[in-house]
């Protein structure tokens, strides 16, 4: 799926400027390769998509979930990913973003995010391919050694070849039309309900319109569409493994387009230099 993306990133993304909740799960399509041996790394796999949650500062009681990134490693520090029209409707100097994270056995932390990078396309055939978000926390995150918390090491993203089509991926994220996926104004605290979703698609093309895109046919009509997925992790399923395929963009109720992960690990290897901590590391 990626043998080719990564040489030609540095052709489509200019150089830069400047609680988890119990899921909801989609079915298992017919015939798909999901083995018994490969159950535990897909779960462990999708814990890397977290909610992300915005805070007007002039009104800090009312918080609310704008969708789904999902956690990378980055040389040993810990980044999210987005898709970056999720957070182009925001004014980020007056908008505080946070990404709360679960580590298991009641430990949990909130991320306050101090700056986003966002690549620029080199041509506007580019546009969708460039559409992604790094988000770097105010301080380096650290994760405590036993977790229910993934984030995708880049030094473990295998090179890959492209998908046959009719291949089976998982996916993850916080569709906003999900009953469960709600602020609880009324009470006090203010609560935010998260509950991740996940479910299974089948790898479909490479749209023409798109270099470095990917489709899958999928089916979110029980949460709604597919609304508040975007910056969610895909993963392939070979049947010998679960490996890193991308990150949604866009879609509907029946299909999704994700971006090769190949272009954002060319991204991080070409801009890691360009990343520092906004704030003293812990």
């Amino acid at each position: 799926m990626r043998g080719a993306s990564r040489a030609k990133a540095r052709e489509v993304c200019a150089p830069l400027e400047a609680p988890r909740s119990p899921s909801t799960a989609a079915s298992i399509p017919r015939g798909a390769v999901v083995s018994a041996q490969d159950l535990p790394a897909l779960d462990r796999a999708l814990k890397c998509a977290l909610p992300i949650i915005s805070i007007d500062p002039e009104f800090p009681d009312v918080p609310g979930l704008i969708g789904t990134c999902c956690a990378f490693r980055v040389r040993g520090s810990i980044v999210f990913v987005t898709a970056a029209h999720t957070l182009k409707r925001l004014n980020f100097a007056e908008t505080r973003l946070e990404v709360p994270v679960q580590f298991g056995e009641g430990r949990s932390e909130v991320a306050r995010i101090g700056q986003v990078l966002t690549p620029e396309p080199s041509a506007q055939v580019h546009e969708d391919v460039c559409d992604f978000s790094v988000m770097l926390p105010v301080q380096e995150l650290r994760v405590p050694s036993s977790v229910e918390f993934h984030a995708v090491d880049l030094a473990e993203i295998p090179e890959a070849d492209r998908a046959p089509k009719g291949s089976d991926l998982a996916f993850a994220g916080y569709p906003l039309g999900n009953d469960g996926n709600t602020v609880e104004y009324g009470s006090s605290p203010v609560r935010v309900h998260a509950h991740l979703f996940h479910g299974f698609g089948r790898y479909a093309a490479r749209p023409s319109w798109g270099e470095g895109l990917h489709t899958m046919r999928v089916d979110t009509s029980a949460v709604g569409g597919s609304n508040g997925l975007s910056g969610g992790p895909v993963f392939l399923l070979s049947g010998q493994g679960v490996t890193m395929a991308g990150v949604m963009v866009r879609g509907n109720a029946g299909i999704v387009h994700f971006i090769d992960v190949g272009f954002i690990v060319e991204f991080f290897r070409r801009e890691s230099l360009k990343i520092e901590w906004s704030g003293d590391a812990r």
